[in-house]
């Protein structure tokens, strides 16, 4: 490690990257508090002041130590224990501004997250727990170590059996899905740094390979916090080979985190024949389906080897107000959303309030609108299908939900974009009643 970052400064890195793994970049609550990094550490408190302490103590050498290498402002990941930001003084050093830069700061924390940090921690982190080497070529790899997913799992991970035509690898560095209501499933229900997705090969001729077909081939942790364009994170010659022989499918991705392939890729129907039983029905076909149970225990224990991947460039960039107000329709429809925020926010009075929660909207409010307006594909969070910045039928608009109700924060932990007819039917009706709905409507526009 270089010599110009300190003692205290190389503790804090290694604290923060063995965290990494449980961090969800979309997420501060399951970020690092000044207290309890200090604690973590086993650090004194000085000057009565939590931040200012672990300044002296490492954070300050860690900082400008990253910001000088240009490498990924792994830092952001500690944060105030009640603002749950990482306070003014992170923002500063690289030129932000504390209450308009929120996406840049997560987007960093992401970019830590996919970022290979062993190089820097002189091989202080396990090889087969570790990310990807992002960025890699093959001959750079280390020699890969075998293990199981219950080495390298918690007790309460969950997993994910999903089809392919084929294992991780080189050649489909990526998790690619064509139905926008599985990037609505997995953005919902996986946690990154502790879930799994699980590949099983199909039992038909679409899975090229012989050898792969009804096999349980690859396990993948993904970055579920934005979805890309297949064919900008795969080889050129991969995607030409999916629009000859499968056009229109796979066309968006989420970006893997870690990667292992099964050694001896058992049958799918010794392991898990229960979940690989629906994978070619409604409501399964093209989705996931958790494995439970017995099936679950006997998928843990076989043995797997950690994938070294090479793929296209990293993080999209965090979006920026020059760049939103650079885009027309993007800024008009955010302004219109937020707009309609901040009216019900400062009309949650002392009349509103007896009838419907007080509302808070963050003072970033038309750039956090923004960064979820332009997700590639741009979907909807209740139903699943897809939406159009300024669609002809105004019932298939975007419109500002909450995720809970009953919380009334527009912030991004409760703040989430949906049809305008899928929000009116959610306020409606009871979660059942609505969820019913919803699985009409999933089977009418589902596959049949």
């Amino acid at each position: 490690m270089a010599s110009d970052l300190d003692a205290g400064g190389r503790t804090l890195l290694r604290m923060l990257v063995e965290l990494l793994p449980n961090v969800d970049p979309a997420d501060p609550g399951t970020f690092v508090s000044y207290t309890d990094a200090h604690r973590k550490l086993g650090l004194p408190i000085l000057f009565g002041n939590a931040g200012r302490s672990l300044q002296s103590q490492g954070l300050n050498s860690l900082a400008g130590w990253t910001h000088e290498r240009n490498l990924p402002a792994i830092t952001g990941l500690i944060v105030r224990d009640l603002e749950r930001d990482p306070g003014s003084g992170y923002f500063k050093l690289y030129g932000k501004q504390d209450l308009v830069d929120i996406p840049w700061w997560l987007g960093e924390v992401a970019k830590a997250r996919q970022f290979d940090w062993k190089p820097y921690l002189e091989g202080l982190i396990p090889q087969a727990a570790g990310p990807l080497q992002i960025g890699r070529s093959s001959s750079q790899t280390t020699a890969q170590t075998t293990t199981t997913l219950r080495n390298i799992s918690r007790s309460d991970s969950r997993l994910f059996l999903k089809s392919e035509y084929g294992p991780f690898s080189n050649s489909w560095p990526v998790v690619s899905f064509s139905q926008p209501a599985l990037k609505v499933k997995l953005q919902r229900e996986y946690r990154t740094g502790h879930d799994f997705i699980v590949y099983t090969g199909t039992s038909g001729p679409e899975t090229r390979q012989p050898e792969h077909r009804g096999k349980l081939l690859s396990a993948v942790q993904i970055d579920k916090t934005k979805t890309y364009l297949t064919k900008d994170r795969i080889p050129a010659e991969s995607w030409k080979w999916a629009e000859e022989n499968y056009p229109g499918q796979w066309s968006f991705c989420f970006q893997p985190l870690s990667g292992w392939n099964f050694v001896h890729q058992p049958r799918s129907t010794d392991i898990v024949p229960d979940a690989y039983s629906v994978m070619g029905i409604y409501p399964y076909r093209g989705m996931v389906r958790e494995i439970t149970g017995a099936e679950k225990e006997a998928l843990l224990d076989q043995p797997i080897q950690s994938v070294q991947i090479t793929f296209r460039s990293g993080m999209e960039e965090s979006l920026t107000i020059a760049a939103m107000m650079g885009d027309k329709t993007l800024n008009e429809v955010a302004t219109r959303l937020a707009d309609l925020i901040e009216n019900r926010v400062n009309a949650s009075g002392t009349i509103v309030q007896r009838t419907a929660p007080i509302r808070s909207a963050p003072l970033n409010l038309k750039l956090q609108i923004a960064e979820l307006l332009r997700a590639t594909p741009l979907t909807c969070a209740l139903c699943g299908g897809f939406m159009e910045l300024k669609p002809k039928n105004r019932l298939l608009q975007p419109s500002a939900d909450r995720i809970d109700s009953a919380n009334g924060d527009y912030g991004p932990r409760n703040f989430q974009i949906g049809h305008l007819a899928c929000n009116l039917g959610k306020n409606a009706a009871s979660p059942v009643d609505f969820e019913e709905w919803l699985d009409v409507v999933r089977r009418a526009s589902g596959p049949r």
